[in-house]
């Protein structure tokens, strides 16, 4: 049987090396190049936190990061000096390749690392989803609150209309964090995520470029 005349035209593109966008009825909500047209902002929460980008100097605080047990455990890695230093090169790339940005949350006065807040990117659709963790000397001080809610500024900023927070049912101080950083609960997806002990519920939030709060 002779091929369709679709998939002759795709094996012709195939030899040849092309490849063709194929065409849509919307725009991306945002367009690609946007993020990477630019060096990577450091962000001013308040008196007390900055958001910047990692460098070389901070691997022993992530080290010492994805040693603390619950991190290690909702966040899935543990890591040794030179996987450390790979890892922040990875957050660079990230923010060169358009995927994510991935910042560390310090204090102002002294640049000492506190935690990290990413905001994964999905530019066409103008989607984003944050994750972040706190050292456990900087908790109960809202310092996930705060840079939630600041990177989540930022991406609607930049054109995102929706930012997700998704975090397993077992996380009681994640509910309190998207609560307070201002997300809306939409709903547990069930037995979404895959952690070190088999697969977790996951409670799903969500806040808009057209919310107030």
């Amino acid at each position: 049987m002779p091929p369709s005349a679709e998939t002759a035209t795709l094996s012709v593109d195939a030899r040849v090396g092309k490849t063709q966008a194929v065409p849509k009825l919307i725009a991306d909500v945002v367009e690609a190049g946007t993020i990477a047209a630019g060096l990577q902002p450091t962000l001013t929460v308040d008196d007390e936190l900055v958001l910047s980008s990692f460098d070389d100097r901070d691997v022993d605080a992530v080290v010492e990061a994805f040693s603390v047990p619950d991190i290690q455990y909702f966040h899935f890695r543990q890591l040794d000096p030179a996987e450390a230093s790979q890892w922040i090169e990875q957050t660079h790339q990230a923010w060169r390749d358009e995927r994510s940005a991935t910042w560390a949350i310090r204090q102002l006065s002294n640049g000492q690392v506190l935690g990290r807040v990413t905001v994964y990117l999905r530019l066409a659709e103008g989607h984003g989803e944050v994750s972040y963790w706190v050292l456990p000397t900087a908790r109960r001080r809202q310092v996930a609150t705060r840079a939630c809610r600041a990177v989540t500024a930022w991406a609607h900023g930049v054109g995102i209309h929706r930012v997700e927070l998704q975090h397993s049912v077992r996380n009681d101080g994640s509910q309190r964090v998207a609560l307070a950083a201002g997300f809306a609960f939409e709903g547990i997806q069930r037995g979404a995520a895959r952690l070190v002990d088999g697969w977790h519920d996951m409670a799903l939030y969500a806040h808009l470029s057209t919310d107030t709060a």
